[in-house]
């Protein structure tokens, strides 16, 4: 069985690495967003108080997470299995599963 991954999924993680580098580190790095990519995470995200809601602060984070996602090339498209999977490891500790979500791969690997 070959498990070597193809060329073109290869191209896709070497640009998403380099937009995490360039635009989410950053912006992790900004301000106190530390506190919602740490062990703090849970409780920076949740309002507890209102119901266990979102807060607005990590809404307004998640937002600008995607707006530059957008302006690189990643849209809202939804990703094939082999794409989201091969993405996930190389996304920020406790950012996986929000920046996943949006993280999408070229069109031709959408049907993978």
């Amino acid at each position: 069985m070959d498990f070597s991954l193809p060329a073109d999924l290869v191209d896709y993680l070497a640009r998403l690495d380099a937009f995490i580098e360039a635009e989410i580190k950053p912006l992790q790095a900004q301000d106190d967003n530390e506190r919602f990519f740490d062990h703090r995470r849970e409780w920076a995200r949740t309002d507890f108080d209102n119901g266990g809601l979102p807060r607005p602060e990590w809404e307004a984070l998640l937002l600008e997470c995607k707006k530059r996602a957008d302006r690189a090339g990643f849209s809202c498209r939804t990703a094939g299995h082999r794409w989201a999977s091969a993405s996930r490891p190389r996304l920020p500790p406790g950012s996986r599963a929000p920046i996943c979500r949006w993280s999408a791969a070229p069109a031709t690997a959408a049907s993978s």
